[in-house]
This record gives structure tokens, C-alpha cells and sequence, in this order.
């Protein structure tokens, strides 16, 4: 789970995340670094396109980014140009009637297209089909409850996943308790100084405090998805930090899996997911060849997914030294001087 465009992608890229899902950003652009990245052009990531982010049953003017559709007219042309731009899957980030969700759950599904996004409950959307769950709050009632016991059995049963994205509730605590981060060169090349200030610029303190309880809400109901079957991916909607992932592995580790629960979130979780278990994911014969090789034992300390000797995309070794020549090349890269720190 993540948004961006080239910088953002291409840095993923150069931290071994070989395939990202793109859930909502101008279409036009993705699609379009989609198929330089996939030609060779510029390197980059697989890239699973969702497109626009879908606000069902609203009143107003879509965009390049959102699209607001009422009614089945307005449905069915929402996806067909989601079809049109080669997207993979639909990002339903709310709606106004369950009934408008379903029905843009079901028209999705009959296309073959995965559907998730900020709801997978009432039970109007389990019933349509609905196949994922990102942030793990409870949209029903609040953006910002966790959901229930009886949601977490519902989904289970339903076979529905989630994406808890704890990173995007952690960034900014995560870079003040660790704030040479931004000093790693592997770092702030992809990072302009307006981002790194943000970063290092203290917070409101309300909303500070409302974001601390929030991750540890999360972090608190990680165990009990596991416990309850229901299979967990790993993603962040962290944009524009590069390497967010691995931060995402450690949050998930604090919160209770072991390393190498983390690492089946970010692979074979994570393909499923996609609805590209046949292709990546796992390392068998008829996948493509997508590894990252480490200097150290991530099962030992789950931090050792940063170290990375060699990243492998369909089968060909990443020249990840070119990326950082391509970065500097695109953005006239300079060192950030002790004003911007």
C-alpha cells in the first residue's frame, strides 16, 4: 500500500521491493512510469495499478486522482477507465450507501479486478466480496476505532486480508527517536529538503498524541488478527520515505509476529493479496525471479532486511548504484547543508 510517483517508486526499487500496489495517485502518471519501468526505460518497480481512490455514492467533480461516482452508470464508466488504464485493482476509500459500495464491489469482481481499501464492513460489502482491508480501523462508525472482535471473526471467515499500515501512524515519532536516518546517503538522495524538513519539523502535539495512540491501538490488535487466521501484508502509505517497508517489518515484529511472519507479510501475504500468488511471492519453479539477497540473518534481528547485497527482478541482477547515478542525474542532487538539517 502505497502512493507516489517516480522517485518514490524507483526509490522502493532500490530497497529490493520489486512489486508495489499503487492505491491512488494521477493515473495518467503512474501508468505511464508503469510502462517505462516495465520497457526498461528507467528503473523501477512491478507496479499493480489502482488508480484513482473511489469515494462511492457522492455528489462531486472527480479528478485525476478521485473519482465520485452515484449510480450504476457512474460505476460502470469509473471502472472502464480503470480498465483503460490497465489497472489491476480498485481503491474504495469510502462511500455514502452500502448498497452503492456492493454494487461496485460486485461489477468489480466480474471484471477480475481485486477490490479493498478503507472498508470491508457493513456486511452488505463482505457479502458482495469485497477481498481486503487497509488500516485496520473501523470506518462504520469512526476512521479512528480499531475494529471489534466480531469484525475480526467476520473477516476471517470471509477470507478477507488487511494491511495494517503502522508506519503511517509511527513515521514522524519513528525519525525523532532515530534521526541520523536522514543523514544516510542512500536516504536523502531520494528525499528533497522541503520532505526532510517536514520530517525533522516538530508536530502538533494533539495530533501527535492522537497518532501515538492510534499506532499502539493497531499494534495492540495485530495478535489477535493472527490469532484469528486472517492473513496480514505488509504496506505503509508512507510516500515519500524510502525504504518505509523495512520500518513496517520492525513495527510488525514490535507488535508481536516473529521475523519470519514479517517477511511472509511482504511476500507471499502480500502476492496473495495482489492476486499474483502464481507469479511472485514464493521461490518455485515458474515464478518470476524476484529475491533480495542480505548481508545478515533477518530471522536473527528483523532489521537485517535493510542490509541488501543483491536485489534480483525477473531473474536479471538490480544494478542499484545505476539507480542512485539515475536519481542524482534526474534531480541534480546536492548534499543538504546544515541550514535544511
Amino acid at each position: 500500500h502505497m502512493h507516489g510517483l517516480d522517485g518514490v517508486y524507483t526509490a522502493n526499487f532500490y530497497y529490493g521491493i520489486t512489486t508495489v500496489r499503487e492505491m491512488g495517485m494521477t493515473i495518467a502518471d503512474v501508468a505511464a512510469f508503469r510502462d517505462a519501468a516495465a520497457a526498461g526505460i528507467h528503473p523501477g518497480p512491478r507496479i499493480v495499478l489502482g488508480g484513482y481512490q473511489i469515494n462511492v455514492g457522492f455528489p462531486s467533480l472527480s479528478t485525476s486522482n478521485y473519482q465520485y461516482p452515484h449510480g450504476e452508470e457512474e460505476i460502470r464508466r469509473t471502472l472502464h477507465l480503470l480498465e483503460t488504464f490497465g489497472a489491476d485493482f480498485v481503491k474504495m476509500r469510502t462511500f455514502s450507501s452500502p448498497s452503492e459500495a456492493a454494487a461496485l464491489i460486485r461489477k468489480a469482481n466480474s471484471k477480475g479486478m481485486r477490490i479493498g481499501g478503507h472498508c470491508a464492513y457493513p456486511l452488505p460489502l463482505i457479502a458482495a466480496g469485497i477481498d481486503n482491508f487497509d488500516h485496520l480501523d473501523d470506518c462504520r462508525e469512526s476512521m479512528y476505532l480499531t475494529p471489534r472482535n466480531d469484525f475480526l471473526k467476520l473477516y476471517h471467515n470471509a477470507g478477507v486480508d488487511v494491511v495494517p499500515t503502522i508506519l503511517w501512524t509511527s513515521m514522524r515519532a519513528y525519525i525523532a527517536g532515530e534521526p541520523s536516518i536522514l543523514l544516510d546517503t542512500d536516504i536523502n538522495i531520494f528525499i528533497n529538503p522541503e520532505q526532510r524538513r517536514y520530517y525533522r519539523r516538530r508536530g502538533d502535539e494533539g495530533y501527535d498524541t492522537y497518532l501515538a495512540w492510534w499506532r499502539e491501538s493497531l499494534k495492540s490488535l495485530i495478535p489477535e488478527v493472527q490469532n484469528k487466521g486472517i492473513k496480514i501484508g505488509a504496506g505503509t502509505d508512507v510516500s515519500y520515505f524510502p525504504g518505509a517497508l523495512h520500518i513496517e517489518l520492525e513495527e510488525l515484529v514490535d507488535a508481536g509476529v516473529t521475523p519470519m511472519e514479517a517477511i511472509v507479510s511482504a511476500t507471499s501475504n502480500a502476492a496473495k493479496i495482489l492476486g499474483a500468488e502464481d507469479e511472485i511471492g514464493t521461490i518455485e519453479e515458474g515464478k518470476r525471479a524476484d529475491l533480495i539477497i542480505l548481508d545478515a540473518d533477518p530471522l536473527e534481528n528483523i532489521r537485517n532486511t535493510r542490509g541488501i547485497w543483491k536485489i534480483i527482478k525477473d531473474g536479471r541482477v538490480v544494478d542499484r548504484e545505476r539507480i542512485l547515478e539515475w536519481v542524482m542525474d534526474k534531480t541534480n542532487y546536492e548534499p543538504p547543508n546544515q541550514s535544511e538539517e
